[in-house]
């Protein structure tokens, strides 16, 4: 609608410019191409009536709007201009059309032929085809380099600090779609033609630089079906064959090649078609295979004259200029100096912008020796420009100026060919560019461009009902399909972000079915949740309460929610490994600081699926591996109260358990690193790749008590052989060094905390036991390194009698005091020595002073603060420490298994909204009591979430006016608005508007500066209400169409105040036009105040014998 829009604004333009051509064989030509455009939109002679009629009163009220009259004389001139352009492009309608259709008949005949001796081939060539996906296409973030913002490439399973180094958040998307019919026959047909081109090539006095291969049969059919389809978008079709004709030149392709391709082309058409058809289409792919030729003979001859041109242009500049920047400095200044609207475009510094002007120079000479940068490169540069509004003039002035550039710099040396070459290749960039930003006039792209949250609104408003959530997740650019969501988070336009998220995810529902866009938010933008993670967290709750739903409905005390959890638990067959799904990323990548994320209901629910499937059988596995140990390793350490064998066999069992936990330790980290499924760890100095296992605190302290206990089970049984006393035998605490038995024993104690992970908030005792370890540490170091340096000092000022051998002992006899654990003889140690004077006294007492005081209190504060964060965030953590284990469990099963547990969750079954209504699958239902609706903010959020519309129904409807329910401020908005309520609002819009116009007029009047107000359509009924509810000094009344606040004039009108106040609240056109004789300077009298806003088309004023006036 938006593109439409945008063409019917250019059309009086177009217009003139081709009634103003200088010969009229231009202006069939030209009108020729416009024609093309017309045949996919129906145009018939019919409709001209109505369009001119339509067409000249848009007109008329563009030009009333924008201050303009628009009379007899006018409308009589814009009709002949119309009536002359519509006659000439009728014509060359009526013969173009026949062509079109007859080509693209031919063509469907051609395609829809192969694809039933496609389906009709025997069993073994239908075997090995590829089917059709039951599954809806996926789409991947793929990145879009040139679009600057604040990410960077989004993929899973990666650290969190490797993200910040980044500064590109990536906006492109690609659908990766499955082999459909016909698709099949353009290979097919392709591969036909390409058999033909094969043997007349082989038979023709030239040939080709290259191998024949099945890839250039595939390519063949693609390309004939863009020439086809793109027959009626002639500058399209002309790009597309430039394009083409350039790859032919690398290929070696020369002009007496086309003549082969076109007789292969007129054979294939007449094997394919019967008799009368090929007869009647052969004149139409005439003309088309004329254009083809056309173009790519111009490209074929004149390239490899243009690139040995630019080559040596370029060299020419280069000696000249010494570097490409200069040249890009001088391009720079002279474009700013020359045209003052660029300023206003380029925000960067000088030197900044000529370094990416001297870039964009060195990108244009790549792109014609590499024509894939073409495709890659300068189509995402022409994609960060779609945000300002640039014309067509914009590029003829900046290549203009490009030109005059690069010819003062290239001197004396500089001829036609170098200006020809560059003239030529601007203009295949300026085509790219005006492409992608044509393409990029839409409402919602506008939207985004702009940061405007009312127009994204209006935008979504027009989609129709089925395809909604498909507008707001994808927008096309060019030949590029961009991601809504991705890019206003890329502009950090959070609030747009947040009305489009709102918006897929809300559930509507008309009479027929359900339309909610969660798996079409998935499939389309897979990546939202990765790029929330890292640059807007906060949204990461809003996100996840649109996958949810709570009934109003009250059963036995139990409430129905609904979770849509199926992409949140992560596809097997779509995931590369489980950590690079949502919840992996949420458990790796998620900042402390939001951990309350994993409270929601959508994050809890489903790290409980999982932990009930697979998760709780294998930590009681484990630890039932554990506790075999633990008894094992208490009955082996019972010397003489147990028999010998008994120990005996329980040393076996002890040291066949703990080699076998060894041995899969080293399995499961050897895979790990074999499928890289690694974690970087940055060491400052260095960076390791560390397999994900070995970075889990349990599985580090499992393998170290495993080879400890080996290594003391090894001690202990060679005791048993070398001594003769059974009392020897087996113990633990003889054979073995003490501290290698106090290692076992306590390891073997601790490493029982693991299950708490059975219970939900003792799991969170074992993320805060390590923080607040680390914390004491951390504090006890330093307080450690203080009383050293201390004590250092204090042995120092003893004299040599008292002084004691060991150094540290002042050290340690300080800290003992400072902790409260020393004894009397602390003290009594320094107060005998006679060196104990007042130095000694000073820095003792100091030394404690510091060490109690500030050491301690940071130390106690911290531990405080960390045990009220504790306190806080005691349920996050527990999920958050269940969650990395059933995903580390889940990594660990093989994907039969974990696609069998996928399928067992039951995501394929609608869920029910109510007894009768099923809704959109893909999740689990359950039913909650009060209490527990009341554990998290969400549910109350998102009760009866479902918007009902009972008018027309039809996916190709638009929904009814009505507010989006903004999950992130979390408003409840009624679906339906009452008739009554819009006109209060329509009415209280208009009076804000000229109140707000008005404090503008009279600031503008004080400062001798009108400021013209916006134009707002407004009713006689509207502005007899304000004009009755103002003051004296205000009188708001109509004059042609517009409205003003003529208060200034009330002291100073010659006829007097009373003619204007008798018709204040009115429409004063007539008596305006009565009673002053010189019009035009009461209109200019007018024209310095504001005008408030124009009268709606109902209340205009009729025409009259002097002026024409449409509103």
């Amino acid at each position: 609608m938006e593109r439409t829009t945008n063409a019917f604004g250019r059309i009086p333009c177009e217009m003139l410019r081709l009634l103003m051509l200088p010969s009229k064989g231009l202006m069939v030509l030209e009108t020729l191409s416009l024609a093309l455009r017309h045949v996919d939109y129906g145009a018939q002679r019919e409709h001209n009536e109505v369009f001119e009629r339509s067409f000249l009163r848009a007109l008329s009220q563009f030009l009333i709007r924008e201050g303009g009259v628009w009379d007899a004389d006018v409308s009589d001139g814009w009709s002949w201009v119309y009536g002359t352009f519509s006659d000439e492009l009728l014509r060359a309608l009526e013969v173009v059309r026949p062509k079109v259709e007859a080509v693209r008949s031919s063509w469907n005949q051609i395609i829809t032929k192969s694809v039933m001796q496609s389906e009709f081939s025997d069993d073994s060539h239908t075997s090995g085809t590829t089917q059709i996906s039951s599954r809806r296409h996926s789409v991947s973030g793929r990145t879009i380099a040139s679009m600057h913002g604040t990410g960077g490439l989004l993929s899973g399973g990666r650290s969190h600090k490797s993200h910040q180094k980044r500064s590109t958040l990536n906006a492109e998307m690609s659908n990766e779609d499955g082999v459909d019919g016909r698709q099949k026959a353009l290979v097919s047909v392709g591969a036909a033609m390409a058999r033909r081109l094969q043997e007349g090539i082989a038979q023709s006095k030239e040939k080709t630089k290259f191998a024949w291969s099945e890839k250039h049969g595939q390519k063949l059919g693609t390309a004939l079906e863009l020439v086809v389809s793109t027959a009626t978008r002639p500058k399209e079709l002309e790009r597309n064959l430039f394009r083409l004709a350039q790859r032919h030149v690398e290929l070696g392709v020369k002009p007496a090649h086309l003549k082969v391709f076109e007789s292969c082309l007129f054979d294939l058409l007449a094997v394919n078609l019967s008799a009368a058809a090929f007869e009647s289409a052969q004149l139409a792919w005439k003309w088309l295979w004329d254009i083809v030729e056309r173009t790519f003979v111009q490209v074929l001859v004149n390239w490899e004259t243009m690139q040995t041109s630019l080559t040596a242009s370029w060299e020419v500049i280069s000696q000249r200029a010494d570097s490409a920047v200069k040249v890009a400095r001088t391009f720079h200044n002279t474009l700013l100096d020359r045209v003052m609207v660029f300023r206003s475009m380029f925000k960067k510094r000088d030197e900044a912008l000529a370094l990416v002007f001297a870039k964009a120079l060195q990108l244009l000479v790549d792109c014609v020796h590499d024509s894939s940068l073409i495709e890659t490169e300068l189509e995402k540069i022409s994609v960060m420009h779609c945000k300002f509004d640039l014309q067509a003039w914009h590029f003829e002035i900046f290549g203009q100026i490009l030109l005059e550039t690069l010819q003062e710099s290239g001197g004396q040396a500089w001829c036609d060919d170098y200006t020809e070459a560059w003239s030529m290749l601007y203009g295949m960039a300026s085509q790219t560019f005006l492409e992608a930003i044509d393409s990029s006039r839409t409402s919602l792209c506008s939207a985004l461009l702009q940061g405007s949250t009312k127009k994204v609104k209006e935008a979504l408003s027009k989609a129709p009902r089925g395809e909604r959530a498909a507008s707001a997740l994808q927008v096309g650019v060019g030949r590029r399909q961009l991601s809504p969501l991705l890019w206003a988070l890329r502009d950090m336009h959070l609030e747009v972000l947040e009305i489009l998220l709102s918006d897929i995810l809300t559930i509507r529902a008309d009479r027929q079915c359900f339309y909610y866009g969660v798996d079409d938010l998935w499939k389309r933008c897979p990546a939202i949740l990765d790029a929330l993670v890292e640059f807007a967290p906060h949204l990461l709750e809003p996100l996840l309460d649109g996958h949810m739903w709570v009934s109003r409905e009250t059963t036995d005390g139990l409430r129905r929610v609904n979770l849509w959890v199926q992409y949140i638990y992560g596809n097997p067959e779509e995931l590369e490994h489980v950590f690079a799904g949502p919840l992996g990323t949420l458990v790796e990548r998620l900042p402390e600081t939001h951990i309350e994320v994993f409270r929601h209901p959508v994050i809890s629910e489903t790290v409980n699926l999982k932990w009930h499937q697979f998760g709780r059988r294998r930590l009681i596995a484990v630890s039932l591996q554990q506790i075999t140990c633990l008894v094992s390793y208490l009955v082996v350490s019972m010397s003489g109260d147990l028999s010998l064998w008994l120990r005996l066999c329980a040393c076996a069992l002890w040291g066949t358990i703990t080699a076998i936990q060894l041995a899969h330790g080293c399995y499961i980290a050897v895979w790990e690193a074999c499928t890289q499924r690694c974690t970087s760890l940055d060491f400052k100095l260095c960076r390791l790749k560390v397999p994900r296992s070995l970075c889990q605190f349990f599985v580090q302290l499992r393998l170290v008590c495993c080879l400890l206990s080996l290594l003391l089970i090894e001690t202990m049984v060679v005791t048993c052989f070398e001594s003769r006393s059974d009392a020897r035998c087996l113990d633990g605490d003889h054979a073995s060094p003490r501290v290698l038995s106090a290692s076992v024993a306590f390891l073997q104690w601790i490493q029982m905390a693991e299950l708490f992970k059975l219970h939900g908030k003792m799991a969170a005792v074992v993320l805060l036991g390590k923080a607040m370890m680390e914390d004491a540490l951390r504090f006890m170091m330093g307080l450690g390194l203080w009383l050293i340096a201390v004590g250092a000092s204090l042995h120092k000022l003893q004299d040599d009698e008292t002084r004691p051998q060991n150094g540290f002992s002042s050290a340690y006899n300080l800290f003992a005091h400072v902790l409260g654990v020393g004894t009397d003889t602390d003290l009594t140690y320094y107060e005998s020595s006679e060196a104990f004077d007042a130095v000694v006294r000073i820095v003792y007492l100091g030394a404690l002073w510091v060490s109690v005081v500030p050491i301690l209190n940071v130390l106690i504060a911290a531990m405080v603060s960390t045990y009220s964060k504790a306190e806080s965030m005691t349920l996050g953590l527990a999920i958050k420490a269940r969650a990395g284990f059933v995903l580390r469990m889940e990594d660990m099963l093989r994907f039969k298994r974990r696609l069998h547990f996928f399928k067992d969750a039951g995501f394929d079954m609608a869920l029910a909204f109510s007894e009768h209504d099923r809704g959109p699958s893909g999740g689990i239902s359950m039913m909650c009591d009060t209490l527990q609706l009341k554990e998290h903010g969400s549910f109350g959020r998102r009760v009866g979430a479902v918007l009902f519309f009972s008018g027309e129904t039809g996916t190709d409807q638009p929904w009814p006016s009505h507010d989006i329910p903004l999950l992130v401020n979390h408003v409840n908005t009624v679906s339906e608005k009452l008739p009554s309520q819009e006109l209060h609002r329509e009415l209280l819009s208009e009076l804000r508007v000229i109140r707000d116009a008005t404090s503008r007029a009279r600031a503008a009047s004080a400062s001798r500066e009108p400021v013209a107000a916006p134009p707002v359509e407004v009713t006689l009924q509207t502005l007899a209400a304000v004009a009755e509810a103002s003051t004296d000094q205000h009188c708001f009344l109509a004059v042609e169409g517009r409205i003003y606040d003529v208060g200034a004039y009330l002291q100073n009108h010659p006829g007097g105040s009373s003619v204007l106040t008798s018709g204040r609240g009115k429409d004063v056109s007539e008596p305006f036009r009565a009673a002053h004789s010189q019009l035009l300077r009461a209109r200019e009298a007018l024209a310095q105040l504001p005008v408030l806003g124009i009268l709606s088309h109902g209340d205009a004023p009729p025409e009259s014998t002097v002026t024409k006036v449409f509103v």
